[in-house]
C-alpha cells in the first residue's frame, strides 16, 4: 500500500518541525535529545519509501534534507544502524536533488557509519554461529580437503551453504578469479554454472527463508565468472539468457532489495539488470531504479556512471511527461561528464538536453548547444568507437533541425559529416540508411 506523502505530519509543518530541530542540534549527542529528535521524524521513513512521489507535494528539498540528516545522526547516538542508514540516504539522495556537494559529503559519511556498524553487527551475529557449530566446523576441516590438501567441485557440490565450509570456497573462488585475465572458456562456465546450481540446490533444501550474506555473495562471484566466460567466447546472446536467469534466482531469495550492508558491486550490478531486464516494469518502476542506481553510483564516486543512470532517469521522466525533471536530469548528467571527462556521454547528455529544448519549442537554443559542442569537440579528437558513434548521432539531430529550418547547406553538411563517421567505424547501412533520410 502506498502512503500519499502530503499527508503526513512532518510535511504538514515542515517548518515548525524544523524549527524543533534545529533548537535541539547541538546536543545530538545526547540520548534523551536524540530520542526526541527520532520521535519527532519518524514520518521520514515513510518519506524514505516512497520518495518517487516526493517531488509532488511540493515540499522544500533542502529543508526535508536537513532532517534527514539530523534523524541520521539521532539514530547514530540511539545505536539504530538501520535507521541511520535510511536516514542518510534519504539525506544524500535530496543532496543530488538540489545540488549540495558539502551535503552530499556529510550524508555519506553517516552512511558509511552505518553501514559499518550493521557489518559490523551481522559479522557479530555470524561469529555466534559459528561459535555454535565449532564442533562441527572441527570435523568438516578434517575432511574438507583430499590427501593433496584441494577442495574439490564434488566435495563443494555436497556443502553448498554450511558456515564451515565457507573458507574452503572462498579458496576455490580465489583460484578461479585468479585466472580471470585469461581468456574464457566452455571449462569454466560449465564449472563455475555448475557450482552456482549446486548452491541453488542448496538454499531450497537447507538455508531456510534468509540466505546468508556469504552465500549470497559466492553466487555474484560465480555469475561474474560465467559472464566473462561466455562473452569472451562471443556468445552474447547466452550470456544476456544468463543475466535473466541470474536476476530471477537473486530476486526470488530476496524480500526487498539487496541488503546494504552487500558490497557495492554487487547492489550496482542488481539494480542495472533491474533496469535492463525486467519485462513489464512501469515507467514508474523503471524511474525508482535508475534513481536507485544513480545513488549507488554516487555512494561508490563513480561520476561517468552516475551521468550514465541519470540519463536513464531522464528517458523515464520523459515518458511520464515530468519535464521540468527530465531537463534538470540531463543537466546533471552534463555537468557530471564533463567533470569525469566522460566524453561520449557527454554528448549523449547534450543530445538529450537540446532534445528537451526542443521538445519546449526553442529550437535555435537546441541547434546552438549542438553546435556549440560541435565546435567544441572536433572529430579528430575523438578517439573511441562510443566517442564517434555518439558525435555520429549528434550531426545527424544537427542535419534534422538545419532540414527544419530549411537551410539544405547545413543539412548536407551535417548529414555528409555523419555518413562520414558512420562509414569509418564499419556500420555502413546506418550509413546508407541516414543518406537517403536525408538527402
Amino acid at each position: 500500500m502506498t502512503t500519499d506523502l502530503a499527508t503526513l505530519d512532518i510535511l504538514q509543518d515542515l517548518d515548525g518541525t524544523l524549527d524543533k530541530v534545529q533548537r535541539k542540534a547541538t546536543d545530538l549527542g545526547s540520548a534523551p535529545t536524540a530520542a526526541e529528535i527520532a520521535l519527532l521524524t519518524t514520518d521520514l521513513d515513510l518519506v524514505y519509501d516512497g520518495i518517487d512521489g516526493l517531488q509532488s507535494t511540493g515540499a522544500d528539498l533542502g529543508t526535508i534534507r536537513v532532517l534527514a540528516q539530523a534523524r541520521a545522526l539521532a539514530a547514530q547516538t540511539l545505536g539504530d544502524a538501520t535507521a541511520q542508514r535510511q536516514a542518510a540516504h534519504l539525506a544524500a539522495t535530496l543532496s543530488l536533488a538540489t545540488g549540495d556537494p558539502e551535503s552530499l559529503a556529510a550524508a555519506r559519511t553517516t552512511w558509511e557509519a552505518a553501514k559499518a556498524a550493521e557489518v559490523a553487527e551481522a559479522a557479530a551475529l555470524a561469529q555466534a554461529a559459528a561459535d555454535a557449530d565449532a564442533s562441527v566446523g572441527a570435523e568438516v576441516s578434517a575432511s574438507a580437503t583430499t590427501a593433496g590438501g584441494t577442495v574439490t567441485d564434488d566435495q563443494l557440490h555436497a556443502h553448498p551453504v554450511e558456515s564451515s565450509w565457507d573458507n574452503a570456497w572462498s579458496a576455490t573462488l580465489d583460484s578461479l578469479e585468479s585466472t580471470v585475465s585469461a581468456p574464457g572458456s566452455t571449462e569454466l562456465v560449465e564449472r563455475a554454472s555448475g557450482l552456482m546450481g549446486a548452491i541453488g540446490r542448496g538454499i531450497e533444501r537447507d538455508a531456510g527463508p534468509a540466505v546468508r550474506p556469504q552465500v549470497m555473495q559466492r553466487l555474484f562471484r560465480l555469475h561474474r565468472l560465467v559472464q566473462k566466460g561466455l562473452l569472451d567466447q562471443g556468445m552474447e546472446q547466452s550470456a544476456e539468457q544468463d543475466r535473466r536467469d541470474f536476476t530471477g534466482l537473486i530476486d526470488g531469495m530476496l524480500v526487498g532489495e539487496l541488503s546494504a550492508t552487500a558490497p557495492l558491486d554487487d547492489r550496482i550490478l542488481l539494480s542495472s539488470y533491474h533496469l535492463e531486464l525486467r519485462q513489464g516494469s512501469t515507467p514508474e518502476q523503471k524511474l525508482a531504479t535508475a534513481r536507485r542506481l544513480t545513488s549507488l553510483f554516487a555512494e561508490k564516486g563513480d561520476k561517468r556512471n552516475m551521468a550514465e543512470s541519470l540519463l536513464r532517469t531522464g528517458e523515464q521522466l520523459e515518458k511520464l511527461q515530468r519535464m521540468a525533471e527530465m531537463y534538470d536530469c540531463y543537466q546533471r548528467a552534463l555537468n557530471l561528464a564533463v567533470d569525469a571527462g566522460a566524453v561520449d556521454t557527454r554528448i549523449w547528455a547534450t543530445i538529450r538536453l537540446a532534445f528537451a529544448q526542443y521538445l519546449a519549442g526553442d529550437k535555435m537554443t537546441a541547434t546552438q548547444m549542438l553546435l556549440d559542442q560541435d565546435t567544441a569537440l572536433p572529430v579528430e579528437t575523438l578517439t573511441t568507437t562510443g566517442q564517434k558513434s555518439a558525435m555520429a548521432e549528434a550531426k545527424v539531430a544537427l542535419a534534422n533541425l538545419f532540414s527544419e529550418a530549411g537551410d539544405d547547406n547545413g543539412k548536407a553538411y551535417f548529414r555528409d559529416q555523419a555518413v562520414a563517421l558512420f562509414e569509418e567505424m564499419g556500420r555502413a547501412d546506418t550509413a546508407a540508411t541516414y543518406r537517403v533520410q536525408l538527402s
